[in-house]
């Protein structure tokens, strides 16, 4: 799957962002269109690459670390670049302390434990930019769905929330 040049960008993505955080500190547009578009967990659109990168680094607050695997991907080429759906599992690592009874903990395809792993579904648009990070390619939009129910319950069980 990494071989798409679209699944390569998303894998470097999710490890800039999510694993490691590099990207935070980076300027945004480095990774994201300016005309960027984040789709929310409840319904919320951020557009513009400033505040569409400060609502997904707001909504990785909870975490220490996290990490994406994707299960099943649909992609098709467009003029621009691509666009497509991937199914995957989100695998996070909280802040805090679990505080009370003790959950399990979960193993992500690498043998990396993990505090929680739950399922997402995202719609992405991948435009061609000659300065794109990877494969000169740049996340237009991305559009996220998911149950935050467990998400919830493991950041209050840790006082997070």
């Amino acid at each position: 799957m990494l071989s798409h040049p679209a699944m390569a960008f998303m894998h470097a993505f999710t490890t800039a962002w999510c694993e490691t955080t590099t990207a935070h500190s980076q300027p945004t547009n480095t990774w994201l269109t300016t005309d960027f578009e984040l789709g929310s967990h409840d319904g919320r659109r951020f557009t513009g690459c400033e505040i569409g990168a400060r609502a997904f680094i707001e909504s990785l607050k909870l975490y220490e670390t996290s990490t994406v695997e994707i299960e099943s991907v649909y992609l098709e080429e467009t003029e621009a670049g691509y666009t497509g759906l991937a199914m995957g599992r989100v695998f996070a690592k909280f802040k805090g302390e679990e505080q009370g009874e003790k959950g399990g903990k979960c193993v992500d395809s690498q043998g990396r434990e993990w505090d929680l792993s739950v399922p997402r579904a995202y719609d992405c648009t991948f435009v061609r930019d000659e300065e794109g990070p990877v494969g000169g390619l740049k996340l237009k939009k991305m559009l996220v769905c998911g149950d935050m129910q467990p998400v919830v319950v493991e950041a209050r069980k840790r006082g997070l929330i």
